[in-house]
């Protein structure tokens, strides 16, 4: 049976509300001992003025080092898998339009192309006076040092036999 438990790890980088002209920057999230990740965005709940439209644009970008500020953290742009890990914006409008919606972002990470830290940015546009509520996570998996994890296997005879011949 797979262990599903040791096989990932869910880590939250950015959560919160952002207005109309901001930008937003999340944790740091270590991927070192993992071969993959997948970044995991939530967005809903629009609150403020009626009829006001926001659109959140949420990217990954990577580092070298957790403590890295402003240029040393750079968009991925040539991501293996998808090419990009940006999201396509999320569009909101107060009052009208308090949906939920949700995005996910592939890449291959400790594969010597990506660098170890990720985190989410996040920029709002739009009328002033909406204001989403957001949440991006990455989810890491298929640790580095295995494959996958088993736990209590167990074997099934086929009943197949095996024949010699020509010997």
């Amino acid at each position: 049976m797979l262990d599903l438990g040791n096989a990932f790890d869910f880590r939250a980088s950015l959560v919160g509300s952002i207005y109309v002209g901001e930008t937003a920057v999340g944790a740091p999230v270590d991927t070192q001992g993992f071969s993959q990740v997948l970044a995991l965005i939530v967005s809903g709940a629009v609150g403020g003025t009626d009829g006001a439209y926001t659109s959140l644009a949420i990217k990954i970008q990577e580092s070298d080092t957790a403590t890295a500020i402003g240029s040393d953290w750079s968009d991925i742009e040539n991501g293996q898998v998808n090419g990009t890990m940006a999201l396509t914006a999320i569009g909101h409008q107060a009052g009208t339009n308090d949906v939920i919606d949700m995005g996910k972002l592939y890449e291959k990470v400790s594969d010597g192309v990506r660098l170890r830290y990720l985190r989410a940015h996040a920029t709002l546009t739009g009328t002033a006076g909406g204001q989403p509520r957001y949440s991006v996570g990455f989810l890491l998996g298929t640790p580095m040092d295995t494959v996958f994890y088993v736990v209590n296997p167990s074997s099934q005879p086929t009943g197949n036999t095996e024949t010699a011949t020509g010997l």
